[in-house]
């Protein structure tokens, strides 16, 4: 059981083995719950008389005998007055014409500078404050064609960008300083609509290098310069009527996270039917000592699970402490929270409720901004509440700005940039 889940009380019917299912009922104050089964949920919010005290064995017993199947109430969002605020400033972007872009990233570095792709295949650097805006390359002979659901991450060290269809089969490789295509990869047809492409870049001895899927239910670590393989291992499938062989991952990889100082990997993919499932592993031991490390090896932990939920927001809070949004085990009854874990046990560390982010799950999926990001707190974004600012430590709201929806943040400026009817809108938190 994770910190902060331990019941109160318990109702008779769980407690007698009556029930053989179990509500969680938030009192309202901080985290507090009592488990209840389905007729004594009826009587909400009048807690049933005839409660009992939730021991260690008692709570294993009904773990064993009852499974969980809802929420009711709601736990208490905290929250402390601060003198924070976000300052804003709209720039006039003529350096993009009325050409439509399709994503935005933040350059790295402090200059404020951010690389757009548009429709056209133009990258470009634009700097909003400064009004100016420089053409890097454009991008020819891709395996597809850029639209409103193609994405776009960059190297830490500006060296090498990919370019992919955020819900698609394809994704290239180029080069930062000539434009030039290094690697077409495709992680194949199946149900690729479903999970966001797996693609993320790293940095390891000064040397930039790309996780990507190469598959539905594989991974690898690539050489971004040559598309050369650094994970090669087989077999990794199978026909139908054959049995899986050894290692085989029965697993939809979706959007990565590497963490800061890249030591770890967050996956936050699938199974059926479907569970969302968010899983890591250690980078260093895959890529220098096991190549299954991604399918079963001994660092893999599988952090949170979800039925019928996936690729919700996930950010870093630093090289060994992952938040995962959304409390609960089901699509139907998620609570907006985030949960915290530590790498490397896999341990859910604490939870607290409150950060609303654009998060839902539908099909067909497409593309949306980001809307969790941590720079000394934690930002919550949804487009219909604004940005919430939160002390990720007690698990308090410290801010909360309804007319603010960023699209992206820059961590070396510390501005977050909105799309405005006049331009680009930058803010920072002050």
């Amino acid at each position: 059981m994770t910190v902060d889940d331990r019941p109160i009380s318990i109702c008779e019917h769980l407690s007698a083995s009556v029930a053989t299912e179990y509500h969680v009922w938030f009192t309202g104050h901080q985290l507090d719950r009592h488990w209840v089964c389905d007729q004594c949920r009826g009587q909400f919010p009048l807690l049933p008389d005839r409660m009992v005290e939730a021991t260690d064995g008692l709570i294993e017993h009904c773990r064993n005998t009852a499974a969980w199947d809802g929420i009711c109430g709601t736990p208490e969002i905290r929250h402390r007055p601060s003198d924070l605020k976000f300052t804003r400033e709209t720039f006039a972007t003529p350096c993009l014409g009325n050409e439509p872009w399709v994503d935005i990233q933040p350059k790295p570095g402090r200059d404020g500078d951010w690389v757009v792709i548009l429709k056209s295949g133009d990258v470009v650097c634009a700097n909003p404050r400064q009004g100016t805006s420089n053409l890097i390359l454009n991008l020819r002979e891709l395996s597809f064609e850029i639209d409103d659901g193609t994405g776009l991450l960059l190297s830490s060290r500006f060296d090498y960008g990919v370019i992919f269809q955020t819900f698609g089969e394809h994704a290239c490789v180029f080069e930062l300083s000539t434009g030039a295509i290094t690697a077409h990869i495709s992680r194949g047809k199946y149900l690729t609509g479903v999970s966001h492409y797996s693609v993320a870049f790293l940095e390891i001895n000064e040397r930039s290098l790309i996780v990507v899927a190469t598959d539905w239910n594989r991974l690898d670590i690539i050489d971004p310069s040559s598309g050369h393989c650094l994970t090669g291992r087989s077999p990794t499938s199978h026909n139908e009527g054959e049995q899986p062989p050894k290692h085989y991952l029965d697993y939809f990889h979706g959007q990565l996270f590497v963490s800061p100082k890249g030591n770890w990997i967050v996956d936050n993919g699938w199974v059926w039917h479907p569970i969302g499932l968010v899983r890591s592993w250690n980078l260093h031991a895959w890529l220098n000592r096991n190549p299954w490390e991604s399918e079963d090896g001994p660092s893999l932990q599988t952090l949170a699970d979800w039925f019928y939920f996936m690729n919700g927001p996930v950010c870093w809070i630093d090289d060994s402490t992952i938040a995962i949004w959304g409390w609960g085990s089901d699509d139907d009854w998620l609570i907006p929270a985030v949960r915290l874990f530590d790498l490397p046990s896999g341990q859910e560390t604490r939870w607290f409720p409150g950060p609303k982010t654009r998060s839902k799950w539908e099909l067909p999926r497409k593309k949306i901004a980001p809307s969790m990001f941590f720079d000394s707190y934690l930002f919550s974004i949804h487009d219909d509440f604004g940005t919430a600012v939160w002390d990720v430590f007690s698990g308090e709201q410290l801010l909360q700005d309804s007319s603010l929806n960023p699209v992206q943040y820059h961590p070396g400026s510390k501005e977050f940039l909105s799309v405005a009817s006049d331009g680009i809108l930058l803010s920072t938190l002050s």
